[in-house]
């Protein structure tokens, strides 16, 4: 059972915050313990996630148009529709596989029409082709 804390009105859990503590004063963890699978599986600080959208109010609401915007958009895939839109200061960016480089260049024009010139970075990738297995020989 996790420890949780109550603060206003958010539930926080502890856990997070006991493994942090214990990492910052230089405690090691062996490897191959459940201890250390929970610390690899922490993420990394290499670039923004969701985790670290903004919650400014005029990002929330940049982010809003743009996600919008983009399920409005009956063309696009799966995959399309569930990309990652990341907004920080005004500026967007989008993460995650989509179908395909027109999918990706649509998905970019979405944000730049709603965001305004030079505020989109286009981080998509287009997942490989998978080859179906009803494939005649």
């Amino acid at each position: 059972m996790a420890l949780a804390l109550q603060r206003g009105m958010k539930k926080i859990s502890a856990l997070p915050l006991v493994l942090a503590s214990f990492v910052s004063v230089g405690f090691l963890v062996p490897t191959g313990t459940l201890s250390a699978a929970i610390l690899s599986a922490a993420p990394t600080v290499q670039g923004d996630t969701a985790d670290e959208q903004s919650q400014a109010k005029p990002d929330l609401a940049l982010l809003q148009r743009i996600r919008q915007a983009i399920v409005k958009d009956k063309t696009l895939s799966v995959d399309g529709h569930n990309c990652k839109v990341i907004t920080k200061d005004g500026l967007v960016r989008l993460r995650g596989p989509v179908d395909s480089e027109d999918e990706k260049a649509r998905i970019g024009s979405i944000a730049t029409k709603v965001a305004g010139k030079d505020k989109v970075t286009n981080e998509l990738t287009i997942k490989p082709a998978t080859s179906s297995h009803f494939e005649e020989r």
